[in-house]
């Protein structure tokens, strides 16, 4: 088209589809030759399995402390039941033991 011509609707039109086919084609090219691209490929295939795994270890880290938290909470409960039992069961004994020397003093004092 030279600058004497006037540009027609219709070549308007032709060259706005022409300049899409351009870009999708440019598109179409770059993906195929990034399907194609082995090194890339692979390095991809690599960051994808890195972040997999520092997920997956990230989730197993996570359950492990709530499992340890979970753990030393049910041992510090069975250590303060046990204590309450033994501190009772000391409590108890020491009684019996002041009974039975209260009892033999007496029974050691009539004796007498």
């Amino acid at each position: 088209m030279t600058s004497e011509t006037p540009m027609t609707t219709q070549q308007a039109e032709l060259e706005v589809d022409i300049a899409a086919t351009r870009a999708q084609l440019g598109r179409t090219l770059e993906a195929l030759m990034a399907k194609t691209h082995v090194k890339t490929r692979a390095e991809d295939a690599i960051r994808e399995d890195l972040a997999s795994l520092k997920r997956r270890t990230f989730q197993a880290a996570s359950r492990a402390r709530d499992d340890a938290a979970g753990m030393a909470r049910r041992v510090r409960g069975s250590a303060r039941t046990r204590t309450g039992r033994l501190s009772a069961t000391a409590v108890l004994a020491g009684v019996i033991t002041a009974l039975l020397v209260a009892v033999r003093s007496k029974l050691e004092g009539d004796r007498r």
